[in-house]
């Protein structure tokens, strides 16, 4: 069986992939859950990931971090530097939702903003899309959000694409 080049090196060789970054950028993912039980299995996938020879398959260039922090991600982990952020927020209460939609507000213009069954309320974003997906619980709406501009206007003028609604969950 042949093992796959890492990363860096095919990215080398293909015209459509950009060049690394700089020296001294950094990715990481960084994942934070309240509920101990949960945390815990996040962690075990991360030791997995960083044991399991997952790492050298990918581009070296930047240093790749992964983290998860217990806690509540409204008091404890401050995120709003993040590009792209998830929250798996079907079981959220309106009143996480809001003080979630609050936080968002200070990412930067541009940045991504993933939540499942309910959207944000922060006027700060835009819908970009809007779809029912099957999960492994039920059907869920996912939202995919963008961070507009400080002037409520949108990063590149091509993107011009309103969100078509659905049902909700």
């Amino acid at each position: 069986m042949r093992v796959p080049e890492p990363l860096s090196r095919r990215a080398r060789d293909r015209r459509d992939v950009p060049p690394p970054p700089p020296r001294g950028l950094s990715r990481s993912c960084k994942g934070i859950e309240i509920l101990g039980s949960l945390n815990s299995a996040a962690q075990i996938v991360v030791d997995r990931f960083e044991g399991g020879g997952f790492l050298p398959m990918l581009n070296t260039a930047i240093s790749q971090e992964v983290q998860c922090v217990k806690g509540s991600f409204l008091d404890d982990c401050p995120w709003a530097d993040g590009d792209v952020i998830f929250a798996n927020s079907t079981c959220f209460d309106d009143e996480l939702m809001e003080g979630m939609s609050e936080e968002a507000a200070c990412l930067s213009p541009g940045a991504y903003f993933i939540t499942f069954t309910k959207g944000l309320s922060s006027d700060k974003f835009e819908v970009l899309e809007r779809k029912r997906y099957k999960m492994s619980w039920g059907p869920a709406t996912v939202f995919i959000h963008r961070r507009l501009n400080e002037d409520g206007g949108r990063r590149r003028a091509s993107s011009k694409r309103s969100p078509t609604p659905t049902s909700s969950d």
